[in-house]
């Protein structure tokens, strides 16, 4: 039996107030709801993309043009493979251009729920856009003709300190003829006078009898040249020796070397010099290499009051004087020893600068000054000393022992030696290297031809050195470990390798280079990451 079919009447429902739209409840249907989730998706990602686009600086970052491009290609950003642009894709914000400027979009419009049409494809999983890194260009480290991957990056290395300014009388020279007429045809800030025929012997040869003009024309002369001067004191005449020496082999000063009978001869000898030349001498030296016999036949204690008296003298006459140890050789141990007995004996309190004579061994270089003044700070360190160093004797190629002379530098190896022993002393700290000598060829690295006054290329060389380490730019040298040297100066780098040879050593010119300069004054152009060739001439890359 066939019951009869219910009827349901909903009641009228009230009229809605005036300005109100009185809405039907309606249920959305299973598509439309899977049609609303998929644009709601959509747009969520078409959001995030444009927030992962940055705006700096009136520029779009974030996004590379390739990445822009691809995106271009089709009117929105999420694509089915099958039906093309998904319901809700936005198409690319004209600001993202790689040729737009930066507009500011307006949010997007969530369409109604009720227009979004039905999808009847499977809804695909999106993948999120990869934003490439910033398109930004980064200076290139090399340019076209850049270096060999091996070439070391020495354009890294920093330097060892703030710049400071070399004195010009880190440039000192021992001239034999000085005063006599002789042209120095090089740049000098200070002169020793030592073998110049003005010691006390060659002042005073008799008591109380005094010889000026040779010193009064080597002073005059110096304060001409604006040099600073150094007078050794010492070299005691035959009237006031103590002893005769007796030496093998036998004493260069057969009484010279002899320590006075009587002090009181020293210290109105001493006295004599400072009055007559206050003001226009300014450094002294108490006694030459007194560790060696035939310069000093007395003990290191004989020495002290001698050094005592010099001291105290110079000082009440001319305070403004500055006086030294006795000039120490110090390459051997026993003559480290010497310097030790010395120190032992308070000898450095009667001192304002400790006073040595760096001479390497016969076979080493300028490079062999380091490891050497390492000793004897060591020696000064132990006895609280802690006075500025000066090297008032540089030469190489010294034999010992009677040792035959080694063989003589090929030019261009002297003149790299000499450039390299300014460039280290500068950097160690040690304030004055006097060359010996500037019109001598007894040792091994002459500075002038035979005639005692022109310039060879060890001379010339002295006077390029001297140009590059001028001005307030010197920050110190470092060395790599393939033994290469660098020296900041004011116009670049001055940069050696020691121990090149023939194999020259590849140097990758830093930053801001401008041309490789050689101590012959010959310039190649030069530029940043470009390959220098170096040898064991110091070369100067100009960055200024």
């Amino acid at each position: 039996m066939r019951l009869p079919r219910p009827r349901l009447t909903l009641p009228r429902l009230p009229a809605a107030p005036a300005g109100l739209v009185r809405l039907r409840p309606r249920m959305p249907a299973r598509r439309s709801t899977r049609a609303a989730a998929a644009a709601g998706v959509a747009v969520l990602l078409a959001a995030g993309t444009v927030v992962a686009v940055s705006v700096v600086d009136g520029e779009p970052h974030g996004a590379s043009a390739a990445s822009i491009a691809t995106f271009s290609q089709t009117p929105g950003w999420m694509v089915d493979p099958s039906t093309g642009p998904l319901a809700g894709g936005s198409a690319l914000p004209s600001y993202a251009a790689p040729t737009a400027p930066p507009v500011a979009a307006p949010p997007p419009t969530i369409p109604p729920v009720s227009v979004v049409p039905p999808v009847t494809v499977p809804l695909p999983t999106p993948s999120r856009p990869v934003v490439p890194p910033a398109s930004t260009p980064t200076p290139p480290t090399t340019p076209a003709s850049s270096p060999t991957p091996t070439a070391p990056a020495q354009s890294d290395v920093t330097p060892p300190h703030a710049p400071t300014s070399v004195p010009a009388s880190l440039f000192g020279l021992t001239v034999n003829g000085y005063g006599s007429g002789a042209a120095v045809d090089a740049p000098y800030g200070a002169v020793r006078l030592w073998d110049t025929q003005v010691t006390w012997q060659d002042l005073e040869p008799e008591r109380g009898t005094f010889d000026w003009a040779r010193l009064d024309a080597q002073v005059a002369a110096a304060n001409k040249a604006r040099a600073r001067v150094m007078l050794v004191l010492g070299q005691t005449p035959q009237w006031a020796a103590d002893k005769v020496a007796v030496t093998t082999p036998p004493s260069q000063l057969p009484t010279g070397s002899s320590p006075p009978k009587k002090l009181s001869d020293w210290t109105a000898y001493v006295k004599a010099v400072v009055t007559r030349y206050k003001g226009r001498i300014a450094d002294y030296e108490v006694w030459n290499e007194p560790n060696a016999k035939n310069f000093w036949l007395g003990s290191q204690g004989d020495l002290i009051p001698l050094a005592k008296s010099a001291y105290t003298t110079i000082k009440a006459v001319d305070p403004g004087a500055t006086v030294t140890t006795p000039s120490f050789v110090v390459r051997r141990p026993a003559q480290q020893g010497e310097l030790t007995r010395y120190l032992a004996a308070d000898g450095a309190k009667w001192a304002d600068v400790v006073n040595l004579h760096l001479y390497p061994d016969a076979d080493q270089g300028p490079e062999a000054m380091a490891p050497l003044l390492d000793q004897v700070k060591t020696r000064l360190a132990a006895f609280g000393v802690e006075k500025p160093i000066w090297n008032t004797e540089v030469n190489y190629l010294l034999p010992t022992g009677g040792a035959a002379a080694p063989a003589p530098l090929s030019a261009d190896d002297a003149a790299a030696w000499v450039a390299r022993t300014y460039l280290i002393t500068a950097h160690l700290g040690v304030g004055r290297a006097y060359w010996y000598a500037w019109d001598n060829h007894v040792l091994g690295v002459p500075l002038t031809e035979s005639d005692g006054t022109t310039p060879n290329a060890a001379g010339k060389a002295y006077d390029r050195i001297h140009t590059w380490l001028q001005g307030s730019g010197f920050r110190g040298c470092s060395v790599d470990n393939e033994g290469t040297w660098t020296c900041w100066v004011a116009t670049g780098r001055v940069v050696w390798n020691p121990g090149a040879g023939s194999k020259p050593v590849d140097y990758a010119a830093p930053w801001g280079t401008k041309a490789a300069v050689a101590l012959s004054g010959a310039s190649t152009p030069t530029r940043h990451g470009q390959v220098v060739k170096i040898g064991t001439s110091p070369i100067l890359v100009k960055t200024r």
